[in-house]
């Protein structure tokens, strides 16, 4: 993995008690790998988890841009 941010509502500052947390991962060789070790790990929350390679939406993609915050 090269690079992972936060993005969406957590972000923003905009989450509510019933958010999900959004993820999106650079540069990652085993998505499915890291899906499935964040299913294990137990949370109070939804986690979502998207490859930047794979989104064609360009408006998530220009979201992600604007708001993400890099963590990793």
């Amino acid at each position: 993995m090269k690079r992972l941010d936060l993005f969406g509502s957590f972000a923003t500052g905009t989450s509510t008690p019933t958010s999900d947390i959004d993820f999106v991962v650079y540069g990652c060789n085993n998505l499915i790998k890291l899906e499935t070790d964040l299913e294990q790990i137990e949370t109070l929350r939804k986690i979502d988890i998207f490859d930047y390679d794979s989104i064609h939406n360009e408006f998530l993609r220009e979201d992600i841009h604007k708001y993400g915050k890099q963590i990793y």
